[in-house]
């Protein structure tokens, strides 16, 4: 199906890839030609997949909520907010025991 182009209600996604595209990787690199402009869209697409968190998500990267990874994520940092929270409680507790 066809959509008007530069008309982000009838195909939003696409267009947001497109801004983001060009305002994040191909007009600050200034590329010179075609296989230039590849390259470089690879290594943002690989990036923007792999690298890059995003909070809609969790935090995490689209590649780790693709694998499933995501689950596991959230339960270490559970678990090392938890202890975070134990060792302040401890030392609130006893502050001369947290200077020595």
């Amino acid at each position: 199906m066809r959509t008007a182009p530069f008309h982000p209600k009838s195909n939003g996604k696409l267009e947001r890839l497109h801004q983001s595209l060009k305002g994040e990787c191909i007009r600050p690199k200034s590329p010179v030609s075609l296989a230039d402009v590849r390259r470089l869209v690879a290594v943002y697409e690989s990036d923007y997949n792999t690298v890059r968190l995003y909070g809609a998500i969790g935090s995490v990267t689209p590649w780790d909520q693709l694998l499933e990874h995501a689950e596991a994520m959230f339960a270490e940092r559970r678990r090392r907010l938890t202890a975070t929270a134990a060792r302040r409680a401890a030392a609130r507790e006893n502050p001369n025991a947290a200077a020595a």
